[in-house]
């Protein structure tokens, strides 16, 4: 017969053989991968005893806090520190506020922190009248540079008698203070 090619039954069953083979061979290794596990979730926190930590800004830093330990969520965002001593809060790259707190949550990614417990806050520069804040709660917002004191706070300003505020937030770039429920007295200049 001309132009008619003829294959072999031994050709047609090696292919067919090969064919399952090859599919044989594939379906082993999909199967094979479906057993397999990820690694395990990182879940753990993790613990860390007597360092200092920081926020920072493009320009410069916001704050810096010393810690007695600190305990960091599975991915480290945020930050739970205890017993802060020496935290600073800058102005203009210069220190401007001495802040210690019994307790700081702080937000690795954004800088703001949330103190709680027994806070002490006061002015650092020595060419300012020296203020201080005692006080139970503060928040700082790193991106409107304020620092919220929400609740009840005595201010000893050299006066003779302290100031005491219902509330109070200080815009750190401005300088603009609001206080709420006021009673006391404070020295200005």
């Amino acid at each position: 017969m001309a132009g008619a090619t003829s294959r072999s039954p031994l050709k047609l069953l090696a292919l067919a053989g090969g064919a399952l083979l090859l599919g044989y061979v594939a379906a082993g290794i999909y199967v094979a991968g479906l057993d397999q596990t990820g690694p395990p979730p990182n879940n753990g926190a993790v613990i860390f005893h007597q360092g200092c930590a920081r926020g920072e800004r493009i320009t410069g830093r916001s704050w810096t806090a010393c810690y007695g330990s600190i305990v960091t969520s599975a991915n480290q965002t945020v930050l739970d520190l205890d017993d802060v001593t020496d935290g600073i809060i800058f102005k203009n790259k210069k220190p401007y506020l001495k802040v210690r707190a019994k307790h700081m949550v702080v937000n690795a990614l954004t800088h703001d922190f949330a103190a709680s417990g027994k806070i002490d806050i006061e002015t650092a520069d020595p060419n300012a009248i020296h203020r201080t804040f005692e006080t139970d709660a503060a928040t700082w917002s790193d991106a409107t540079q304020r620092l919220v004191l929400p609740h009840k706070s005595t201010i000893e300003s050299g006066a003779e008698l302290p100031l005491t505020v219902g509330n109070l937030t200080l815009d750190v770039k401005s300088g603009e203070v609001q206080m709420n429920n006021v009673a006391g007295a404070v020295r200005i200049k």
